[in-house]
């Protein structure tokens, strides 16, 4: 068999991706999650559609990887501050003249 039949084959199947060894729920082509009996119910109707493996994350948000905020430098950080300072006394004096 070619490899080109081997892929349409396993491509045209529904990937059943279970969530842990212990199959108590699972992913069906990426949606779901669906629980075991709805899997198993699944399967029962065409047991020859499915393949079946078990995800190495627990939940689909392990997938989920982020790195901590450096933060700004220091000179970040004063040049901030500082026009922070112009801007709010000028938003104050606008606001104080608005009032009278």
């Amino acid at each position: 068999m070619s490899w080109k039949k081997i892929i349409k084959n396993i491509s045209d199947k529904d990937h059943i991706t279970w969530l842990s060894e212990k199959k108590l729920q699972a992913w069906v082509n990426g949606k779901g999650p669906y629980d075991a009996e709805e899997i198993n119910a699944m399967i029962r109707k065409d047991p020859d559609n499915y393949i079946e493996s078990v995800s190495k994350y627990d939940s689909p948000m392990d997938k989920v990887t982020s790195t901590t905020s450096t933060g700004q430098d220091e000179e970040a950080a004063k040049r901030t501050k500082d026009d922070e300072k112009e801007l709010l006394a000028r938003i104050l004096e606008r606001n104080k003249k608005a009032r009278r």
